[in-house]
């Protein structure tokens, strides 16, 4: 089993920068990699077509360039594409959709081996993460099932008023607001920035902070870093940056028009 870089960081107390890709070329995910800046690359699942060959080009591609590997998955069929990624050799699942503390013992379940002191889900795998049969069953196997990053998505109404006791659930290795959802879900939708939603993610992450979990805060990518210096002095570390249709689409309306305006 591969050593898990991202617990191996965050057993060492260190800041992880991570990077999102929603496309599914083998060509944009090695650019990111070559960057050579961040510590890890994640698929939001959720909002792209892939299949589960592509599960096995991420783990690939990362493992070449030395940085992990994480991914988002859907609700609906969570428990399936956190333990295909797993075995692809995916060394972190983002869980969304939380609603309450049963939502989140099943995540840390879905990943953890199934052994009596782990009690997770997790068996034996004939595939890349135990080099197809050569670890099958190992006691590596199941130490690299327990490595398994679990990040959860608090992002809706339930999770946030359960949220302590969520934060107890043991497993959790990070959480992170989700102020799109949570607008929806409290039904003030296209709300996600507004100064009661601002308010809670504070909370949220002060309290989690406090309850020794660690925080994640995902960014479009062309945030300045005067907005990021408000979540550092609240005592994040952990960043995810960078949509790349995000970071494209806003670039070509910057730049498009001014060259537009050189030429006629």
């Amino acid at each position: 089993m591969r050593k898990n870089l991202l617990r191996e960081k965050l057993k060492a107390g260190k800041p992880t920068i991570g990077t999102h890709i929603q496309s599914t070329d083998p060509g944009m995910l090695e650019l990111m990699a070559l960057t050579g800046v961040v510590d890890y690359i994640e698929f939001v699942g959720p909002y792209a077509p892939y299949d589960l060959y592509w599960l096995d080009t991420v783990a690939r591609i990362t493992e070449l360039h030395n940085i992990s590997s994480t991914l988002k998955v859907d609700q609906s069929i969570q428990e399936f594409q956190a333990q295909r990624a797993i075995s692809s050799g995916i060394q972190g699942i983002l869980f969304t959709d939380i609603r309450s503390v049963e939502d989140a013992k099943a995540c840390v379940r879905a990943v953890r081996p199934d052994t009596p002191l782990a009690g997770g889900r997790m068996g034996a795998r004939m595939y890349r993460d135990t080099r197809y049969y050569l670890d099958c069953a190992s006691a590596a196997s199941v130490q690299g099932y327990n490595d398994v990053l679990v990040e959860l998505m608090i992002e809706k109404r339930g999770a946030v008023d359960q949220l302590e006791e969520i934060l107890a659930v043991e497993g959790i290795d990070m959480i992170q607001f989700g102020p799109a959802d949570y607008s929806i879900s409290t039904g003030v939708p296209g709300q996600r920035g507004s100064a009661p939603i601002k308010e809670v993610e504070r909370k949220v992450i002060r309290t989690a902070l406090e309850r020794g979990v660690a925080v994640r805060v995902d960014l479009l990518g062309t945030e300045t870093l005067e907005e990021c210096q408000e979540y550092v002095d609240m005592g994040v570390r952990h960043f995810c940056t960078g949509f790349e249709f995000v970071v494209v689409h806003r670039w070509l309306n910057e730049n498009a028009p001014k060259l537009r305006a050189l030429v006629e």
